[in-house]
C-alpha cells in the first residue's frame, strides 16, 4: 500500500477516488461493500497522519456500511471494528473501547469458541483496558482467565504468556504485592528472552517494569529502616511534668 512507504499523498488521492466511485456506483452507498473498504483504508491513512478525529469518522461510516452488508460478526467488520477500537484507546476513550472490546470478544467467542487462543488475547487486551481504567479486580479475573486459556492452548512458555504475567504484575504491584508482581515479571523475561530475544522492545519494556519495582523495594526498605533507626519519644515517667 502507497502509505505503507511513507506516500501519503498519493495514497490519499487514490482512496479518495475509490471511495467517491464506490459512493457513486450505487444510488445507496451503504450497499456497497468498496465503499467501506475505501473508508476503512483512509481511516488507517488518517491515523498515521495523527488525524485521529477523520479516522474515527471513516471507521465509524465503514463499520456502519459493513455492519448492514456483512453482518455484526464477519471477520471484515470485526477487523474495523478492532481498528476503532485501537484508535478510541490512543484518543483515551478507554470506556468506548471496553464497549466495544466487550462485542468483539462475545462475536470471537461464538465463532471461535470461548478456550481459543486469540480469544484469550482478546480477554488479555480487554484486562489491559480496565486497568487502565484502574478496575483493577475485573482486570485481574479477565486476565487471570487470559492466563489460563494461553497456558492450556499454547503452551507455559509461549511469549503470550509472559505477556500477561507482565499486566498480571502491574495489578499486584498496585495492590501493594510487590514481592509476588517481582516473581511474575521475574517469569516473563525468562519466557520472553527466550521466546524473543533480549533486544526485542517486548522484553525491554518488561525488563523496564521489573526495575521499577524493583527500585520500589529498595526504597520501601530503606524507609523502613530508617523509621527503625529514628530516636522514639521518651515517655513521662511518673510524677514528671511537660515543660
Amino acid at each position: 500500500m502507497l502509505s505503507e512507504q511513507g506516500r501519503y499523498a498519493e495514497s490519499e488521492d487514490f482512496l479518495q477516488r475509490a471511495a467517491y466511485l464506490g459512493e457513486a456506483s450505487t444510488t445507496s452507498p451503504g450497499s456497497n461493500i468498496e465503499y467501506a473498504m475505501a473508508l476503512g483504508e483512509l481511516a488507517v491513512l488518517r491515523q498515521r497522519q495523527e488525524n485521529f478525529d477523520a479516522a474515527g469518522k471513516h471507521l465509524t461510516d465503514a463499520l456502519e456500511y459493513q455492519q448492514t452488508i456483512l453482518g455484526p460478526e464477519h471477520p471484515s467488520t470485526l477487523a474495523t471494528l478492532s481498528n476503532l477500537i485501537t484508535l478510541q484507546l490512543e484518543a483515551g476513550e478507554t470506556s468506548a473501547a471496553i464497549q466495544n472490546f466487550e462485542a468483539v470478544l462475545r462475536a470471537k467467542e461464538r465463532l471461535l469458541g470461548p478456550d481459543h487462543p486469540d480469544v484469550a488475547l482478546l480477554v488479555n487486551n480487554l484486562g489491559e483496558a480496565y486497568l487502565q481504567q484502574g478496575e483493577l479486580n475485573t482486570s485481574e479475573n479477565l486476565l487471570m482467565r487470559a492466563l489460563d486459556i494461553t497456558v492450556r492452548q499454547l503452551g507455559p512458555e509461549h511469549p503470550r504468556v509472559g505477556i500477561v504475567l507482565n499486566n498480571l504484575a502491574q495489578i499486584w504491584q498496585l495492590k501493594g504485592n510487590r514481592g509476588e508482581a517481582l516473581s511474575l515479571l521475574e517469569r516473563a523475561v525468562s519466557i520472553l528472552e527466550y521466546a524473543l530475544g533480549p533486544e526485542h522492545p517486548e522484553v525491554k519494556r518488561v525488563l523496564d517494569n521489573l526495575a521499577h519495582i524493583q527500585q520500589d523495594v529498595i526504597q520501601s526498605k530503606d524507609t523502613g529502616a530508617d523509621r527503625a533507626r529514628a530516636p522514639r519519644p521518651e515517655a513521662n515517667t511518673p510524677g514528671s511534668t511537660d515543660t
